[in-house]
C-alpha cells in the first residue's frame, strides 16, 4: 500500500507551483513535506488527495495510476483551514459525514463516539462547534478526516494552534495511525516534525530538493556546530567583525552574535578571537545542527508572502 507522485506538475497561469514532483509514501513511516511559504505544499496535498488534478505527471495509489475520484475515497484530509458546521455539535458532525460514506446511524454514533474519544473531545460530544476554542475545533477537523477509516491521511498543519497536552495527544495518534495507514503532514513546528516524521520531504518554488530520514539530512548537509555569544547590543558588530576574523560565519541579531563552526576543532579559535576583541561577552553557548538549521540553510532565511 502507497500513495505516491510520478513527476507531478501543477501551474497557475505563468506561475508553476509544483514541478515534476516526484514522492512516494507508505504506511509505518510518516513522511513530512516542508517548505516556505508558496513552496507548494498545500498543491501538493491538493493533488494527492485528488482535489486537484495535476497538468502532468500523475498521482499513484499502489503503484498505479489514480484518478481523483479514486483519491477522494481514499485520502482523508484534514485541511490547514479548520472546516466545521458552527450549530452542529461534535458528534452531529460526525454521524452526519459518517451517514455520508454509507454507514447505518448505531454504526455511524458508535463511530463518532470513538473518533471523538480518540481526539480527546468525548467530554464535549454535545457542544456545538461555535463554542469549541481553536485547538479543539482542529482536532475535530482532525475526526472528521478520519471518518470514513480511509487507508491513506493527509494532516495539512495539524498542530497548529494546540497546547501542549493537545499537541502530545495528536503525535502520539499520528504515530498511531501510521502503523496501518499512509500518513502524510505539513507543519512550520520543525522541532515538533523531528519528533513525528520518519522521512522528510523539503520543498521550494515546487520543487524537492531533500529527502530523507531527519538524520540522513542532518548527516548530508553536516552544518557544523553554531555558537551563541551574548554581548551588549552596541557592541555586536564590534564582536561580529572578530568572529568573522576567526574564519567563521557569522550574524547579529539584537544582543547575539551567531557563529558557525566548520568543524570540531574551531571553538578555541572563536574564544580566544572574543576575548581579543575587548567586547563584554556576558554568555556563550554551543549547540548542535537541528533540522531548522538544514531547512534555513536550503531555503534560506528571507521572508515569504
Amino acid at each position: 500500500m502507497s500513495l505516491g507522485a510520478e513527476g507531478v506538475t501543477k501551474r497557475f497561469g505563468d506561475l508553476v507551483a509544483v514541478g515534476a514532483l516526484d514522492l512516494e509514501a507508505r504506511p509505518g513511516a510518516v513522511l513530512a513535506v516542508l517548505g516556505p511559504n508558496g513552496a507548494g505544499k498545500t498543491t501538493t496535498l491538493d493533488m494527492l488527495s485528488g482535489t486537484t488534478r495535476p497538468d502532468s505527471g500523475v498521482v499513484t495509489w499502489e503503484g498505479r495510476a489514480a484518478r481523483p475520484g479514486e483519491l477522494r475515497r481514499l485520502v482523508g484530509v484534514c485541511p490547514q483551514t479548520v472546516q466545521t458546521w458552527p450549530r452542529l455539535t461534535c458528534v452531529e458532525q460526525v454521524v452526519f459525514l459518517a451517514r455520508l460514506y454509507g454507514l447505518g446511524r448505531a454504526a455511524a454514533t458508535d463511530r463518532a463516539d470513538r473518533l471523538l474519544d480518540r481526539v480527546g473531545l468525548r467530554p464535549k460530544r454535545d457542544a456545538q462547534a461555535r463554542t469549541l476554542s481553536g485547538g479543539m475545533l482542529r482536532r475535530l477537523n482532525i475526526a472528521l478526516a478520519l471518518v470514513s477509516d480511509p487507508p491513506a491521511v493527509v494532516l495539512d498543519e495539524p498542530e497548529a494552534g494546540l497546547d501542549p497536552q493537545s499537541r502530545v495527544l495528536i503525535r502520539d495518534l499520528i504515530g498511531e495511525l501510521a502503523t496501518g495507514k499512509v500518513v502524510i503532514v505539513t507543519s512550520h513546528d520543525l522541532a515538533e516534525v523531528e519528533r513525528v516524521a520518519d522521512r522528510i520531504l523539503i520543498l521550494d518554488h515546487g520543487v524537492g530538493i531533500a529527502d530523507g530520514t531527519p538524520r540522513e539530512l542532518l548527516e548530508k548537509f553536516d552544518l557544523g556546530r553554531t555558537v551563541d555569544f551574548g554581548t551588549d547590543p552596541d557592541k555586536t558588530d564590534a564582536l561580529l567583525a572578530a568572529v568573522r576574523g576567526a574564519g567563521a560565519a557569522a550574524t547579529a541579531t539584537g544582543d547575539l552574535v551567531t557563529a558557525r563552526l566548520a568543524d570540531g576543532n574551531g571553538l578555541s579559535a572563536l574564544l580566544v578571537a572574543a576575548e581579543n576583541s575587548g567586547v563584554p561577552v556576558r554568555a556563550v553557548h554551543t549547540r548542535e545542527p537541528s533540522l531548522e538549521d538544514v531547512f534555513l540553510h536550503l531555503t534560506g532565511r528571507g521572508l515569504r508572502e
